[in-house]
């Protein structure tokens, strides 16, 4: 049973490799075998501590040599003994990261994917050292603001950041021109306020870019014009509609809610709902693309409608390359 506790199971391997390859961060489908599909090895008693299904160790010291997948806390008192585990793979660190995990994930140069939640350092630049590191996830990190590590991951394909108040300025993430996949977010109560998302257009291999609860200074998508292999992006909608029409009119076949002039569609009823006009109480509200937004119904406000549609075309067809 040991050896299938340390093991990511086939199907889930599988998923990862084809996200990874589409540019998708691998952890939900991790997630889903350790919390989910583990739940039945837990309930019949197969884990053991430190079991990649189980939940984050405190002790290393039952987990198996040749372990590859590992959750742990950050407070585990023998955390020190990870670089012993010369077959890690995936890291998950849980509870706090500190100057010293930070160190002892360092010296790991078998890891090709890392999770740490709870960052309380100042300087993360050892993790430079992980060459071999290919998917990055990095969640609460208030503090932390230098970056400058990331460009020695030449092999790096995926960046997730979450929840890094101190993080303004993108430079240092507009350098990985190899990125494949990039999910900037803040936080559930607090968004990541950047300048500026110009430094993100020299990033022309993404394939996927989610950016949740991000506020821009300056206001502008249009560096993201640029970005002509993305296959899917996510932006909230916080910008004018002269923003998303640009990005209709440069990106027409990436997937994402700037295709038409709705950020929700309206739609008929056939029982009564929360989201029902006022005054038909036939349709769902609609919600329009871009500041100021409109909650318009088809059937009331037929000509609002009307005219917000031919705006919209006039804004994607002067937006599109001459």
């Amino acid at each position: 049973m040991t050896d299938i506790l340390f093991e990511l199971p086939a199907h889930a391997r599988a998923a990862v490799e084809d996200a990874s390859n589409e540019g998708h961060p691998p952890w939900s489908f991790i997630n889903r075998a350790r919390f989910v599909e583990g739940a039945s090895i837990r309930k019949s008693n197969g884990a053991q501590a430190g079991s990649f299904y189980g939940l984050a160790a405190n002790s290393l010291a039952t987990v198996p040599p040749n372990a590859r997948f590992l959750a742990v806390s950050g407070r585990a008192r023998d955390f020190q003994n990870l670089p012993d585990f010369p077959e890690l793979e995936v890291v998950q660190v849980y509870d706090r990261v500190t100057e010293n995990e930070i160190r002892v994930l360092a010296q790991i140069r078998s890891l090709h994917m890392l999770s740490l939640y709870n960052i309380r350092a100042q300087n993360v630049d050892p993790l430079a050292a992980l060459r071999n590191l290919a998917h990055l996830h990095c969640d609460g990190a208030p503090t932390l603001t230098r970056l400058h590590f990331l460009q020695e991951l030449r092999g790096l394909r995926t960046l997730w950041l979450e929840h890094f108040r101190g993080l303004k300025e993108l430079s240092e993430i507009g350098a990985l021109t190899q990125l494949w996949g990039l999910v900037l977010a803040g936080s559930m109560w607090t968004a990541m306020r950047v300048r500026s998302l110009q430094p993100l257009s020299a990033l022309v291999r993404l394939r996927q870019l989610h950016l949740i609860n991000v506020r821009v200074d300056d206001g502008s998508l249009v560096p993201l014009t640029r970005l002509t292999n993305l296959r899917q992006l996510w932006v909230p909608n916080w910008f004018r509609v002269a923003e998303f029409a640009a990005l209709a009119a440069f990106l027409p076949t990436t997937d994402g809610p700037f295709h038409s002039p709705w950020f929700v569609e309206p739609k008929p009823l056939e029982e009564p709902h929360y989201s029902a006009c006022k005054r038909c109480g036939r349709h769902s509200l609609g919600m329009s693309l871009g500041k100021p937004v409109k909650h318009l119904c088809p059937e009331c406000d037929a000509a609002k409608i009307a005219k917000l549609i031919r705006h919209w075309a006039t804004l994607v067809a002067g937006a599109g390359p001459s």
